[in-house]
């Protein structure tokens, strides 16, 4: 379902849930949450071969977001950037949502870069 009140489920649980696992440092139970978005994201494209292609690039990815991901503060500003992008889903606002998630996607190069020379 892509309707935009659809959205409203994972938006509660980014701001709620997740955001604790952020907080705390709980990196398993936060990828599974930005597991379960990138699902629902799939769900709603509809498209089993940019699932398919999707899914191979996230599964080469794994290392790279893990090591990201523990970088100081990185969990949470980048729940930060996943919940601008839901709250534009939530309004119906696919070109806004897009927006945003190419620049949650250049921010975490962005940290990439910046400790590249610690975590590489």
């Amino acid at each position: 379902n892509s309707q935009p009140e659809s959205w409203q489920e994972l938006l509660d649980y980014f701001s709620g849930p997740l955001a604790e696992h952020a907080a705390k440092g709980e990196f398993d139970a936060f990828l599974t949450g930005y597991e379960r978005f990138r699902r629902r994201l799939l769900e709603a494209a509809n498209n089993p071969l940019l699932a398919q292609m999707l899914d191979s690039i996230y599964e080469k990815t794994q290392v790279l977001i893990r090591r990201i991901i523990i970088l100081p503060e990185r969990a949470k500003s980048g729940l930060r950037e996943h919940i601008a992008v839901l709250e534009a889903m939530r309004r119906g606002d696919a070109e806004l949502a897009e927006k945003l998630r190419r620049e949650n996607m250049r921010s975490a190069k962005a940290w990439l870069r910046r400790y590249q020379k610690y975590l590489l």
